[in-house]
């Protein structure tokens, strides 16, 4: 991406400074509608947590195991701000402002502090060609979900046509009520005879977990919910970074029969994991669904 010349770095600045963002060359603070990232509500803070991505698999995995926390966007067509001149582009899905995108440095990692570059939000021009960051002139404001061009650098200008972005946002629990270290994870598809990851997380982010849990097998038909194996529970786990996770499990008694189906808690790579277990002859098709309580 080419370097913005002062006046423009100058306005933005000034802009940011105020807590807003400058979608056109001649606007006034008090004509800006829309928020920078200074001042934060309780309703801003992100109460669930993101896992550090190097990469985009590892970003695309995450948006898998936690399709409630955070949200995928691939070659989404940008709307421009009414008024801005083509300077400044939102996301609009089904008529909402999009906002709380992903930065990599919303996640750094817990001991390099490098950001996460798989969340690195991605701009392309209207034939899906990506437009690299040394090309344009364009900043993209992770907070607000505004992409902003330089004027006399806009899509239309360089003939971009309607840009398109390729992103991650945070669509998960908000908020200082929520902020208590809860987070929800899954695997929806367990198959017999195989051990498979429900969660996994940093083995530095705590020393102890409890998941809540349920099991279950079965079929929504007409969403008629009859018929499930079914048990739910609770795994208590605690680690000293040196042995393997000592762990207990809590249960109701069995709706139908889920006795081949094992939960199990290990430290493998840096990270602790809960792993879902399903014995041969355990049929296929199992669901684990948890909330994950870490302390410290």
């Amino acid at each position: 991406m080419a370097t913005p010349s002062q006046g423009y770095q100058r306005i933005k600045s000034y802009f940011h400074g105020l807590s807003k963002v400058n979608t056109e060359a001649t606007q006034y603070v008090f004509e800006s509608q829309y928020k920078s990232a200074h001042s934060v509500k309780g309703d801003d803070i992100w109460a669930e947590e993101i896992v550090y991505a190097t990469n985009e698999t590892e970003a695309d995995d995450f948006v898998s195991n936690y399709p409630l926390v955070a949200q995928k966007y691939v070659l989404f067509d940008l709307t421009p701000i009414p008024g801005s001149n083509n300077q400044a582009y939102y996301l609009n899905d089904g008529g909402q402002f999009v906002t709380s995108w992903i930065s990599p440095v919303d996640v750094p990692h817990s001991t390099s502090a490098l950001p996460s570059f798989g969340y690195e939000a991605k701009l392309y021009q209207s034939n899906n060609s990506l437009i690299p960051p040394t090309q344009g002139v364009f900043v993209i404001d992770y907070y607000a979900g505004i992409v902003l061009f330089e004027e006399g650098y806009t899509p239309i200008d360089l003939g971009y046509g309607i840009p398109k972005i390729s992103c991650y946002t945070y669509i998960g629990k908000k908020g200082f009520a929520n902020a208590d270290n809860e987070l929800n994870v899954q695997n929806l598809d367990i198959d017999e005879g195989t051990t498979e990851v429900v969660d996994s997380f940093d083995i530095n982010l705590s020393d102890a977990c409890i998941w809540d849990y349920v099991i279950k097998r079965g079929y929504d038909v007409d969403n008629d919910r009859t018929g499930y194996d079914v048990r739910t529970g609770t795994i208590k786990a605690c680690w000293n970074h040196v042995d393997q996770p000592e762990y207990y499990e809590d249960a109701t008694p069995d709706l139908g029969n889920t006795e081949k189906v094992n939960l199990l808690v290990d430290w493998n790579a840096g990270n602790i994991r809960l792993l879902g277990s399903v014995l041969i002859d355990g049929g296929d098709n199992w669901k684990v669904k948890a909330i994950r309580r870490t302390l410290m």
